[in-house]
């Protein structure tokens, strides 16, 4: 009898994933490719000021109008970014283009990305299946990146 169910317990833990990225035309723009985590927590990519990146984390309302996250793509380097917040939706301040290039691409050509407060642990991991083509569409519809 608990051959079957660990079974099920099994095929279950296994189809419960993470899901993968959509991009969604009905918001701002050029749309809006984002993913969510298990967890609740997400990260959009927007078409910033002049058609730059924009990172936007949801699902977590710091009770501030400021957040630093620590973010992780696959093995990768941790990076350390504040962002500006307005309820459940903080907007992260890349320093340089380069930098939001950079991330852009690790989030392009990565598995998975960690999303973790900075010193008080993780928030949230969401898979990046899909952002190439979430992140492609929103390329397409006029951002110029």
């Amino acid at each position: 009898m608990r051959a079957p169910i660990l079974a099920c317990l099994m095929v279950f833990q296994a189809t419960s994933s993470m899901a993968d990225w959509t991009y969604d035309n009905t918001l701002g723009p050029a749309g809006r490719a984002a993913v969510m985590g298990d967890g609740g927590a997400g990260i959009a990519v927007d078409c910033g000021n002049g058609g730059l990146p924009a990172f936007t984390i949801f699902g977590h309302d710091p009770g501030a109008d400021e957040e630093f996250f620590v973010l992780r793509v696959d093995d990768r380097p941790e990076i350390l970014l504040g962002a500006d917040c307005r309820g459940p939706e903080c907007l992260l301040e890349m320093d340089t283009l380069e930098q939001a290039e950079g991330f852009l691409d690790a989030l392009r050509g990565g598995t998975n990305l960690e999303i973790s407060l900075y010193r008080r642990g993780g928030l949230d991991n969401v898979t990046l299946a899909g952002s190439g083509n979430a992140i492609g569409q929103l390329t397409a519809a006029g951002c110029g990146f």
